[in-house]
């Protein structure tokens, strides 16, 4: 006999709105995480191993973050949806060029599109602050790390 599925105690108007945040944080990461990995192919110059290494980091902090967001919508009783169509539909980051991507090139990309990243999720954090702060708590952790791996990025432009 199948059990049916149920809601959470914790899902209800503001799970839903909460969720509806969490799920363009979760498209963004999704984004970001794939574009990192093309970089870190295609990266070419004088900085290609720092940079290589780094997006390799990055790459895997945001997984993981991708992975605890999709979880936490689940958890509010949602559906998370990470399909590549959606997350092309979601996502605000603009793609990187086509072909091999200089060093510097990389770096102003990545300050960049960090940059977006991080203004969304500040602006998601203000709105969740008192609708949610176990949510609100998870956008800080992404932000912070996200703001650090800007920082490193930007630290190799100097």
């Amino acid at each position: 006999m199948k059990m049916p599925l149920r809601r959470t105690s914790i899902s209800g108007p503001d799970s839903e709105v909460t969720a509806s945040h969490l799920q363009e944080v979760l498209s963004d990461l999704i984004d970001l995480s794939l574009i990192a990995k093309e970089a870190h192919w295609n990266v070419v110059g004088p900085r290609f191993r720092a940079l290589h290494l780094q997006l390799d980091q990055l790459v895997d902090h945001v997984r993981g973050f991708s992975d605890t967001t999709a979880e936490r919508i689940v958890t509010l009783g949602q559906v998370a949806q990470g399909s590549a169509e959606n997350t092309r539909l979601q996502s605000k980051l603009d793609p990187l060029p086509t072909g091999f991507l200089p060093d510097v090139d990389v770096i102003a990309c990545f300050v960049e599109r960090l940059d977006g990243v991080c203004g969304r999720i500040r602006s998601h954090i203000e709105t969740l602050r008192d609708r949610d702060p176990v949510s609100e708590d998870l956008l800080v952790q992404i932000l912070g790390t996200l703001e650090e791996q800007m920082w490193m990025f930007h630290a190799q432009a100097q």
